[in-house]
């Protein structure tokens, strides 16, 4: 039987760049990824591309950005005095420094820039900008 929004299954993956490079996978964690089909978990298109999909069957899933992070915006720059950070460790552009919003939630940002007062921060999602793709296998429907 096909995969079908709400089914709970277990796939093996690998995410990798147009160039080619792998960002993440199922070996790197050492384990197919359990999830259930519908749920609003992951990139809505990529569950999308599940639905069809039989035991065994491999498929390969390429979403543009509009399906993924979104297209880089450059108003999600911002320039913020460097007392309001919550570390005072040395900073080091490039980095990644992870700020909470005032509802708890853990927002990464990257540092582009810093002064003695300032800091340049990019609040754009690491993957904003850039098509993806998968090698999806499913292994069980569960």
């Amino acid at each position: 039987m096909p995969v079908q929004k709400g089914d709970r299954i277990r796939i093996e993956y690998e995410a990798y760049l147009d160039d080619g490079q792998v960002f993440d996978s199922t070996e790197n964690h050492g384990f197919p990824m359990k999830l259930t089909v519908g749920e609003g978990k992951f990139l809505d298109a990529f569950e999308d591309a599940l639905y069809g999909m039989e035991v065994g069957e491999v498929k390969m899933i390429r979403l543009s950005p509009q399906d993924a992070y979104g297209e880089y915006g450059f108003e999600k720059i911002e320039l913020i005095p460097r007392e309001k950070l919550p570390t005072k460790n040395e900073l080091e552009i490039g980095s990644l420094l992870i700020l909470t919003d005032p509802t708890g939630n853990e927002i990464p940002t990257k540092i582009l820039d810093f002064t003695d007062t300032e800091v340049t921060l990019d609040f754009n999602h690491p993957l904003a900008g850039i098509t993806l793709n998968y090698r999806v296998t499913v292994i069980e429907i569960l």
